[in-house]
């Protein structure tokens, strides 16, 4: 990774921008992702309990939604009359 920013073959300060760039992305993600591992890590058996309600109520939520929306959309085409006869209302 490190090696890459002594390319000698580019000639031209945009190339080099960039390769300077995607090095340093490079090393700033490789950071984050270590400090990420190391707070998973660390949690504790309430935060990891806490963490899985939260997805929980976030996938029944969102499956709630999704059933909702394709009720809606059933609904609308079986009823389509009866709608447009409301809506001209």
């Amino acid at each position: 990774m490190f090696m890459n920013a002594w390319e000698f073959k580019i000639n031209n300060k945009i190339d080099s921008k960039s390769l300077r760039g995607a090095t340093y992305n490079m090393i700033f993600t490789e950071i984050r992702e270590m400090e990420v591992i190391k707070i998973q890590k660390d949690r504790t058996d309430e935060e990891w309990r806490k963490l899985y309600l939260i997805r929980s109520l976030s996938i029944f939520a969102n499956v709630l939604l999704i059933s909702a929306s394709a009720f809606a959309i059933i609904e609308t085409n079986i009823n389509k009359i009866s709608i447009v006869d409301w809506v001209k209302v």
